[in-house]
C-alpha cells in the first residue's frame, strides 16, 4: 500500500509539472532544463557526465560541483567556460581529500569542501599541507578549527598568501582552538567597524611573529580596528575654517601664484598712482563738468 502511494504521488509530481527532489539535483536534468541552444546542451551533458564520473570514482563530494554548475546554468556562462570552471572545482575538491587523506583524515565531507576553497583561491598548496600537518601534530581537535578560519578569512577578502601566513604562523605558536576561533572574530569585528581587512590581516600576522602571548597579538588588533571607526561629526561652528582659494584672512587678495590681485583703488590716505616713469596720469574730467582751472583760478589749456 506504502509503495502504492509513492508511486502514484510520483506520477502527480511528474504531471503537475513539479520537479522531485532528487531531480533537482542531477546534472543532466539541471542541462536539460536550461535556457543554452540544444547544441550546447549536448556538449554540457557529454563534458559534465564524464567529470561527474570521475568526482564518484574518486568519493569526492558531489555537492559543490552540482551547486557550482547551477550558478553557472543560471548566469548562462558559456559551456567552454563553465566545464573550466566545474574542473576547476573538481581538481581543488581532489587536492583538498589527498592532503587530508596522507594526514590520515578519511570520510571528513566539510573539510574536503572548505579546505577547496583556499586552492580555488590561490593559497600556496604548501602553506595549506604544512598548516594541516602541524594542527593534527599537535592537537588534531583543531584541524576543524584551523580549516574553518582558513576558509573564513578568505571570504571576508583577506588576500590567499596573507591568510595562509596567518594560519601557518598561529598553528607554529600552537595556539589553542579558542584562541583560532577568536582571530576570525576579530577579522569579523574589523570588517562590521569598516576596518580595510589588508591592513587588519597584515596587523594580526606580524603581531603573531612579534609576540608568544596571544593577549598581546589581540590588543594590537583592537588598536587598528578602534582607530578605524568612523570620527564623530563636528558641530555647527566647531573646526577650523578654511579660507577660499587665493584669499588670506587679513591681508591682500593675491592672483594664483602669489601676485597681489589689482583692485582700481588706491590705498587709504596713499598717493595718487603713477604712469610708468614717475609721471602723474592725467586727470578725466568728469562728465558735464568745467575744466580744472590752473593754480591761481585761471583755466587750464
Amino acid at each position: 500500500m506504502r509503495k502504492r502511494i509513492v508511486v502514484l504521488l510520483l506520477v502527480f509530481l511528474l504531471f503537475a509539472g513539479i520537479t522531485p527532489l532528487w531531480a533537482a539535483s542531477d546534472p543532466i536534468s539541471l542541462i536539460e532544463s536550461s535556457s543554452y541552444s540544444e547544441e550546447d546542451k549536448e556538449y554540457l551533458q557529454i563534458q559534465v557526465d564524464t567529470l561527474i564520473k570521475e568526482a564518484q570514482e574518486k568519493d569526492l563530494p558531489l555537492s559543490p560541483i552540482i551547486s557550482k554548475l547551477k550558478e553557472g546554468l543560471s548566469k548562462k556562462v558559456r559551456p567552454h567556460e563553465l566545464v573550466k570552471t566545474l574542473n576547476v572545482k573538481k581538481d581543488s575538491l581532489e587536492k583538498a581529500q589527498e592532503i587530508l587523506e596522507e594526514n590520515g583524515i578519511k570520510g571528513e565531507e566539510d573539510l574536503v569542501v572548505d579546505l577547496a576553497l583556499s586552492f580555488e583561491l590561490s593559497v600556496p598548496p604548501q602553506v595549506v599541507e604544512e598548516a594541516v600537518s602541524k594542527a593534527l601534530a599537535n592537537d588534531g581537535k583543531r584541524l576543524q578549527v584551523v580549516v574553518d578560519s582558513l576558509s573564513t578569512f578568505l571570504e571576508m577578502g583577506v588576500k590567499p598568501e596573507k591568510a595562509g601566513e596567518i594560519i601557518e604562523k598561529a598553528v607554529e605558536k600552537d595556539l589553542s582552538a579558542r584562541e583560532i576561533k577568536k582571530m576570525t572574530e576579530l577579522l569579523n569585528k574589523a570588517r562590521r567597524a569598516g576596518a580595510d581587512p589588508q591592513r587588519v590581516a597584515e596587523t594580526l600576522a606580524n603581531a603573531l611573529g612579534k609576540y608568544d602571548n596571544f593577549k598581546l597579538v589581540e590588543m594590537e588588533v583592537q588598536k587598528v580596528i578602534a582607530s578605524s571607526r568612523e570620527k564623530p561629526a563636528l558641530k555647527s561652528g566647531e573646526g577650523v575654517v578654511v579660507s577660499s582659494p587665493g584669499v588670506t584672512s587679513g591681508s591682500t587678495p593675491v592672483q594664483e601664484g602669489g601676485t597681489p590681485l589689482e583692485s582700481g583703488v588706491p590705498p587709504a590716505g596713499g598717493k595718487p598712482p603713477t604712469e610708468e616713469g614717475g609721471t602723474a596720469p592725467e586727470t578725466i574730467p568728469p562728465s558735464g563738468g568745467k575744466p580744472p582751472l590752473q593754480e591761481g583760478g585761471e583755466p587750464l589749456d
